[in-house]
């Protein structure tokens, strides 16, 4: 299950809203949308992002350098499936590329410098496009520890990019899980 709420902002001004909750199905994503009107759609089979992360970690802890997978994240109109397809760089540790302040954010992890960490750049299809030579929609390009957290990240959309910097990390006990 996914619960997700999506809002764009133009000029400090909210320009669309979605809420909502995604159900993964034998036959696809069941979805739910709540805001900003109630209506209900199915789209194909995929996984949802905490899965991806698994996935990626996963993959990367096998020595892997590439998978694709596809992935809903409810994001925009909560209509669209991810063709994604994820390029992993060497483990390394030592906490490469981190800067100053995400060294110190980091700090809370007790052996973050001594966990394998790997760069990854995710690039995301829309699925429903047409088959062919596809540009990204977007690339995300971050550096991750293998116990998922991710540091120095950039989001690339083509016409601008957006950096990010790990500056504060609040851990929190894992919540227990109840097994099928």
């Amino acid at each position: 299950v996914l619960n997700f709420a999506h809002e764009t902002f133009i000029d400090d001004t909210m320009a669309s809203e979605i809420e909502g909750t995604a159900r993964g199905r034998v036959d696809g994503i069941a979805i739910d949308i709540k805001a900003p009107k109630s209506t209900e759609m199915q789209l194909g089979r995929a996984i949802f992002p905490t899965a991806h992360t698994r996935l990626n970690l996963e993959a990367a802890d096998a020595g892997e350098r590439s998978i694709e997978a596809t992935v809903f994240d409810g994001g925009d109109e909560a209509n669209t499936l991810y063709d994604t397809a994820t390029v992993i760089g060497p483990g390394q540790t030592g906490l490469p590329g981190a800067s100053p302040d995400e060294m110190a954010g980091l700090a809370g992890i007790p052996d973050a410098s001594t966990r394998t960490a790997w760069r990854l750049v995710i690039s995301y299809f829309d699925a429903g496009a047409e088959e062919g030579e596809r540009v990204p929609d977007y690339e995300i390009t971050f550096t991750m520890l293998d116990n998922g957290v991710s540091y120095d990240v950039s989001f690339n959309y083509g016409s601008f990019t957006l950096s990010g910097e790990l500056t504060e990390l609040m851990l929190s006990d894992a919540p227990s899980c109840a097994e099928n």
